[in-house]
């Protein structure tokens, strides 16, 4: 689960960083500029001690999984139930009145 929001932290701040703004956007505040090699190399300082972080603490990274699991399979069952809900409302709303619709089959018509 850890993983998950270093991973969505990385790749937003990424975003944000490629993303032009011009400077007159910028808060009159923000003075200091920050070059692209010195960026990289704080990033990459950053990913080395993230990744020794399970190592150190194996106790945090075993309960970060198994709440990431409990929240993948809550996922899968409201994700399920989402996808139930728009088939039940896509086949009443698209039927008209005294048709009844069904599932297609997958199986080819023949037509005599």
């Amino acid at each position: 689960m850890i993983m998950f929001f270093i991973r969505t932290t990385f790749w937003l701040s990424i975003v944000v960083w490629l993303v032009p703004v011009g400077k007159d956007k910028l808060d009159a505040t923000v003075t200091h500029s920050v070059s692209s090699s010195s960026a990289i190399e704080l990033a990459t300082g950053a990913l080395s001690d993230l990744a020794g972080f399970c190592g150190r603490n194996p106790d945090v990274c075993e309960e970060g999984h198994a709440v990431f699991e409990a929240f993948a399979a809550k996922a899968k069952v409201v994700a399920g139930m989402a996808l139930a809900y728009i088939n039940d409302k896509g086949s009443a709303a698209s039927a008209p009145d005294g048709v009844t619709t069904a599932p297609i089959s997958g199986k080819a018509l023949k037509s005599e």
